[in-house]
This record gives C-alpha cells, structure tokens and sequence, in this order.
C-alpha cells in the first residue's frame, strides 16, 4: 500500500518500483543463504481502500478490502498462470513506465469490469538499500489527541 495523498503519481512510481525491486532481491537473498530459487507475483491496481487490524484478540489479522484490493490480487494470480511477475492495471501505470507489455482488458474473478493490463519486467538487479538514519533512544511518547 502507498497512500496517494496529495501525489497518486508518485504513489504509483514508488509501486511499481517496489515490485520491480522485489523479484531480484529474492534471487540475491536465496543465492546467498543457499535456497532454492524465490519466486513471486505481484499484482498493482490504484483506488480507494480501507485496511488495518480486524479480528479479537486470539486471532488478529492486518487486512486491505476494497476494490482496488481485490483486482491487485487478482492480477498477481493472473500473473502466474502466465509466467508475468508483475502485472498492473492502466489506472496505477505511472506515466514513466516505459517497459511495460499490454495484456488486454482481463475478465477477473469476482470484477464487474475488465479490467486494461500490463505486464512489466522487474528489474535486472536490486537496487540499493537505503541506509536508515540511526534512532537513539526510545520512540517519542504519543502526542494526546484530546484538546
């Protein structure tokens, strides 16, 4: 999930680059633990959804439901059936994306519309990992909410 705010282009970019880093970073971490190969499928859709922890205490799941939430699923599972790792709807295409290979509009379960796709190729390699700024201390207390 990246919120779109004030940025739905930017929100997309940075989507699309995580699940174009995600493939070889698999690759890098089973080379160097000696595992078989990792794979994955990633699906992409923009929209509006509402996610968070739902459930009771024995049992409590993070989950994303809504629209969006169901064809990104969706699209990762039509993915594998036909060897594509990524594959986006047109709505969450960032515009700099130039590598991308149109796969029609797909009939996806459970989806009223098709839905107009693209496969994309992840990257080659990894890109590097941004280091983290060092946190001394404990974590700021949380502000209080009440006025």
């Amino acid at each position: 999930m990246f919120p779109a705010g004030d940025d739905p282009e930017q929100a997309r970019t940075q989507a699309l680059k995580s699940a174009r880093s995600i493939v070889p970073a698999l690759a890098q971490v089973a080379a160097e633990n000696a595992l078989p190969y990792l794979e994955c499928a990633s699906g992409i859709a923009y929209g509006t959804v509402i996610y968070g922890n739902v459930g009771s205490r024995e049992r409590l799941d993070f989950t994303v439901i809504g629209q969006a939430a169901n064809i990104a699923a969706r699209l990762g599972d039509y993915g594998k059936t036909l060897g594509h790792q990524i594959v986006v709807s047109q709505n969450s295409l960032p515009e700099s994306c130039q590598t991308s290979t149109g796969l029609g509009a797909l009939k996806l379960h459970n989806v009223s519309q098709p839905v107009e796709s693209y496969a994309v190729a992840p990257f080659l390699t990894a890109p590097p990992v941004q280091p983290r700024p060092e946190l001394k201390g404990p974590p700021p207390a949380p502000k209080s909410m009440a006025k």
